[in-house]
């Protein structure tokens, strides 16, 4: 997904409501983007998959289904 200025936008959001760093918070953008274009949050068909503990507990704030690949083994 391309940097748009509403990716931009949704991560300065981001910033303002959680703890993250810029990088993550576009990433986290990204994530939710995707998430809107493709409206599947409800199904649980995609997960944002991190091992920073900060980020992770942001998308789960943010309604998505969350994977930290450090706990499975």
């Amino acid at each position: 997904m391309a940097l748009t200025d509403d990716v931009v936008r949704r991560a300065e959001d981001l910033l303002e409501r959680h703890t993250l760093r810029a990088s993550d918070a576009i990433q986290l953008a990204s994530a939710l983007q995707s998430s809107d274009r493709l409206d599947i949050v409800a199904s649980g068909a995609l997960a944002f998959v991190s091992a920073d503990t900060r980020l992770l507990a942001a998308a789960e704030r943010e309604g998505l289904m969350t994977v930290d690949p450090s706990t499975h083994g």
